[in-house]
């Protein structure tokens, strides 16, 4: 009992180093964050809302820029890719393995990584709720593996729960060629039977110290924080790895953008 207990205090405490170490590296980025981003990049009107408004005021190149979404208490920084049409918000980038996606549930929340220099990033929690809370967004998966084999994931209609309701993920239709990595999270096909109800429908957010119900082998094996579909587990691992994909890019934008030129 008393080794339990032990071992127990031992893991919040290596929880709460992990917390502070996080902090204090977030203090000093953001510090450091605004001498570095061009000032072409940082308009001097009204603020913008996401990528989309900065591309439909004339912004066609891709990189750093300041937004403001409705409801955010705040402005923050996002990287905006202006290819494929234009307008989209980059929310994760992984390509090499060069930054560890083994975080705390507070550093999910916030954000952590380098998008100033093609590095590796997750935008943060938060800034994906107040995005997707103010409008219908798509959510679009880039995949390359080493041999430069491409697939990609879209699904319409993305919503992002607030922190309360753990973040949970709420998707609509799926196309592309990568395979439905979270059908939990959306309604069925037309004419497929859905054990789970309207209700239930979603994903839940999961890390290594806030994991949902049978999610700890996940994290375990992906060492990163996810919205983890138990129906889909082993395919997602197989195109999650960093051994099996050299690129992964999570990336979101306004429907109404997508095939424009």
């Amino acid at each position: 009992m008393v080794g339990r207990l032990q071992a127990e205090m031992e893991d919040l405490v290596r929880v709460i180093n992990d917390q502070h170490r996080y902090i204090q590296g977030l203090h000093l980025s953001q510090a450091q964050k605004l001498p570095q981003i061009p000032q072409t990049h940082l308009q001097t009107g009204g603020q913008y809302k996401d990528c989309a408004d900065i591309f439909k005021d004339g912004n066609s190149v891709s990189g750093l820029y300041m937004i403001r979404p409705d409801r955010a208490p705040s402005s923050f920084m996002v990287f905006c890719d202006m290819s494929d049409g234009g307008g989209w918000t980059v929310f994760q980038r992984r390509k090499d393995g060069t930054e560890s996606f083994d975080r705390a549930w507070v550093e999910y929340k916030h954000g952590f990584g380098d998008s100033e220099s093609d590095g590796e990033f997750w935008l943060g929690n938060d800034p994906l709720h107040y995005l997707t809370s103010q409008g219908d967004y798509n959510l679009k998966i880039n995949m390359e593996d080493f041999d430069g084999n491409q697939r990609f994931a879209k699904y319409k209609n993305v919503k992002v729960d607030d922190e309360k309701n753990q973040y949970k993920l709420h998707l609509g239709e799926y196309t592309g060629n990568a395979g439905d990595a979270l059908p939990e999270a959306h309604p069925p096909p037309s004419g497929q039977w859905n054990s789970l109800g309207a209700g239930q429908l979603g994903v839940k957010f999961s890390t290594y110290d806030h994991p949902n119900k049978d999610d700890e082998k996940c994290i375990r094996h992906d060492m990163s924080g996810w919205w983890f579909s138990k129906i889909v587990e082993k395919y997602y691992i197989l195109i999650h790895t960093k051994s099996d994909s050299k690129m992964t890019q999570y990336i979101i934008c306004p429907p109404f953008l997508l095939g424009t030129t």
